[in-house]
């Protein structure tokens, strides 16, 4: 039985480029620290910091070719910069389970 559309792994959309896969890995790999830095500022109700590192992470998803992620990033800094505390934890979920099947579909970072 295949796994539902939201529980697949997920794979860069530049993965097939040669010059791109050094690149992708290295942001893979730290793909953990940061959210787990997100969720650490989330924890403290830094909502500036949690919004300008949000917006860093959404960029380099889009230019790495994970747009899924840089989407999810990009709803997290806008409700960090809203301070609606609720909406945030709700968008960080959603970015860390994003960020979970990418990590499942690379296969250095597993």
């Amino acid at each position: 039985m295949a796994a539902p559309e939201d529980e697949k792994p997920i794979v860069s959309l530049l993965a097939d480029d040669p010059d791109e896969r050094s690149r992708i890995e290295v942001f893979v790999v730290g793909l953990g620290e940061s959210v787990d830095s997100l969720q650490d500022l989330e924890q403290a109700a830094d909502f500036a910091r949690l919004a300008d590192l949000a917006h860093d992470l959404g960029r380099g998803a889009a230019s790495h070719g994970f747009p899924s992620l840089s989407q999810a990033a990009t709803h997290s800094a806008t409700a960090a910069t809203a301070r609606d505390g609720k909406q945030t934890r709700e968008a960080l979920l959603a970015l860390t389970e994003i960020a979970r099947r990418i990590r499942l579909g690379h296969r250095g970072a597993v």
